[in-house]
């Protein structure tokens, strides 16, 4: 490690450690054709402390967590959860005991201007179900068509009370054509400026004034 620590930075020992959980889980067979050593390396990396500086929620996470807060749901924010980062957890347990967790899926989730995932959006979300996630998606075309609050806290019920089988894998809907994409993303930025419009309101509202 202390050859290692040198030359690598904390992103590239994030990287590698979430590259040995990926072999470990997906590909067994080839983490046990891995020397006992280098097994060892990546068992000793697991345990050590990556420093992280962690990801700013964007305001469409803020957005999703303020509504399932009204709804009344406890959840955690922007966290690490081994070599990933999980953007929403919510606190309670499914009945089989599984933690649930919702993915705030914003354009750069997917293939630039189009509504198909990146490879990594696929990966991380097999990687989280086969870990024993129950792993939930807003996508940012699903979020930009609800007009209110009205239509949008009843979709956050429907989306975390609906069934999914376990283990269900990421899977992309049929594409759209860019013009319909482009149209999709003019109202996602009309809804976001809303949404953040609001929270400087409410920032401003909730100040304490002392002037006498």
């Amino acid at each position: 490690f202390r050859r290692i620590f040198i030359t690598a930075r904390p992103i590239h020992l994030m990287k590698a450690y979430e590259s040995a959980v990926a072999c470990r889980v997906l590909a067994p067979q080839v983490w046990k054709s891995l020397s006992k050593e280098t097994r060892q390396f990546y068992v000793r990396l697991s345990q050590r402390h990556i420093p992280d500086a962690g990801r700013e929620p964007s305001a469409m996470h803020w957005e999703v967590s303020q509504h399932l807060a009204e709804l009344g749901d406890a959840h955690r924010n922007a966290f690490r959860w081994g070599p990933f980062h999980i953007d929403i957890g919510l606190e309670e347990l499914e009945s089989d005991e599984r933690r649930r967790c919702l993915m705030v899926d914003t354009p750069a989730a997917f293939f630039y201007g189009t509504d198909q995932y990146l490879p990594p959006r696929q990966l991380q979300h097999r990687m989280l179900t086969s870990l024993g996630w129950d792993v939930r998606r807003v996508r940012w075309d699903d979020w930009a068509a609800l007009e209110s609050a009205s239509e949008r806290k009843p979709f956050l019920r429907e989306l975390i009370q609906g069934a999914r089988p376990e283990g269900e894998e990421l899977q992309n809907r049929p594409p759209s054509a860019p013009g319909v994409v482009q149209e999709r993303l003019r109202k996602f930025r009309e809804v976001l400026a809303a949404a953040e419009a609001a929270q400087r309101a409410a920032r401003e509202d909730a100040k304490i004034d002392f002037d006498i």
